[in-house]
């Protein structure tokens, strides 16, 4: 195996795009869900806001006395409020990691339907273009990985991602949600690698993949992103 100049090219600028909408897209995933739910919403390149608190400000303003005093109406439903906010404040966890799981089963659902002609007749635009849709579940692997890494380096876990949000809300431990994603993306991930790309483009794609990922990170998180939706 080596690698192709023209395949690398094409693929690094290939990941360098696919990162970019991908970590737009997973933002998007939770602007959906916020929509839905009916809050208004504001996105940024890397996060997005909703007015979650609003609804209990406005209540709780003119209601503070009543809602200080345990079992009154105005108590009782301020808590009700907290926890239906609570909840919907996970929903719209999910909606990123939804979002991108989704996209990247889609494409391999392509790419499985399409494995016999790729075999036969190689390797086409539309079927890159399915790998790259499937390459989304690489999110999870990254995820596990990095927080992985953070919890050996600072002893310490990090509860700062979708995942480990909702593996705490739903009392699981923090890493679960990360993990059971991680060992799904991983198992799909080397089955396209190795099963779907030829083995001939296989050392470019890695190599393509590993650089034009941490170019589009950068590109979008340091120098487009922030100003394009600071």
């Amino acid at each position: 195996m080596k690698i192709h100049p023209r395949l690398f090219a094409f693929l690094a600028l290939s990941f360098v795009i696919a990162t970019m909408v991908g970590t737009l897209s997973h933002e998007l995933g939770h602007v959906a869900v916020a929509k839905v739910l009916g809050y208004d919403t504001q996105l940024h390149y890397a996060s997005m806001d909703f007015n979650h608190d609003d609804k209990l400000l406005d209540y709780y303003e003119p209601h503070q006395k009543e809602i200080m005093i345990e079992g009154t109406p105005e108590n009782l439903h301020f808590k009700k409020m907290l926890a239906d906010s609570e909840s919907d404040r996970h929903k719209v966890s999910w909606g990123g990691p939804v979002q991108t799981m989704l996209t990247g089963t889609i494409g391999f659902m392509l790419l499985w339907f399409r494995r016999k002609k790729i075999a036969a007749y190689g390797m086409k635009f539309t079927d890159w273009l399915c790998v790259f849709l499937a390459f989304f579940w690489s999110r999870q692997l990254a995820n596990f990985i990095l927080a992985s890494i953070n919890y050996i380096v600072y002893s310490k876990p990090s509860v700062h991602g979708d995942e480990a949000r909702l593996s705490l809300y739903y009392n699981l431990p923090w890493l679960t949600l990360n993990a059971v994603t991680a060992t799904i993306a991983g198992i799909l991930l080397i089955w396209v690698v190795f099963f779907i790309i030829p083995k001939l483009h296989r050392l470019t794609f890695i190599a393509a993949g590993i650089a034009g990922s941490a170019l589009g990170y950068m590109i979008w998180m340091y120098w487009i992103g922030p100003v394009v939706l600071p």
